[in-house]
């Protein structure tokens, strides 16, 4: 975001300390190109908006993701626990 300057009132003002108007001109124009990409609030607020979306829904994701293992790993021990039980059952037969 430029700066909201009056560049006219600017470029007098240093014309007035002194600088020639190519001088005043240059000096102004640089200042503005120079502070063209800074951040404003909004600027701010919005990537804060935009990373606490994203947490969130990582934050879902690594729960769904849980769940699902949780269950992977419930499975394997119910079905080695049904194995041991039948071979158990087979063996003190």
């Amino acid at each position: 975001m430029a700066l909201r300057i009056d560049t006219h009132e600017a470029i007098q003002q240093l014309q007035d300390k002194g600088y020639d108007a190519d001088q005043a001109e240059g000096m102004v124009e640089f200042v503005l190109e120079a502070t063209d990409d800074l951040a404003t609030k909004a600027d701010i607020a919005a990537a804060q908006a935009a990373t606490k979306s994203d947490i969130a829904e990582l934050r879902a994701e690594l729960y769904r993701a849980f769940w699902i293992f949780s269950g992977i790993i419930l499975g394997g021990v119910a079905g080695i626990a049904t194995v041991a039980i039948t071979l158990a059952a087979f063996v003190f037969d």
